[in-house]
């Protein structure tokens, strides 16, 4: 999604799709869908999901997530910035997100 409409139209498209539920073989049709209410052209957007290329990164970057410890989502980490990580795994309240990004920033 970022490379076809920028940084803007991913976070949109994730906002759009965080929610929804869908099942493997519906996830095409309905990313898609998503992609093209955004103004993303549908074919392109199906020929991005397709690639072995974007599929790799995808896979490289929840390999990645996995080995930090991330077990599903939502899964986050803030880094400060001295460069230490601190790992936010799970749905946590935003008051409690921003004590660890404050502490982060000291």
């Amino acid at each position: 999604m970022g490379q076809l409409g920028g940084n803007d139209a991913f976070w949109k498209f994730m906002n759009q799709v965080i929610n929804i539920t869908i099942t493997p073989e519906q996830s095409a049709s309905v990313l898609t869908s998503s992609a093209t209410t955004l103004g993303i052209d549908g074919k392109l957007f199906g020929f991005c999901i397709a690639n072995p290329t974007t599929a790799k990164k995808v896979a490289d970057q929840s390999a990645e997530a996995q080995a930090l410890g991330a077990g599903g989502t939502p899964y986050s980490v803030a880094i400060g910035k001295n460069g230490k990580q601190v790992a936010i795994p799970g749905a946590y309240p935003i008051e409690e997100v921003n004590k660890i990004i404050d502490g982060l920033m000291k």
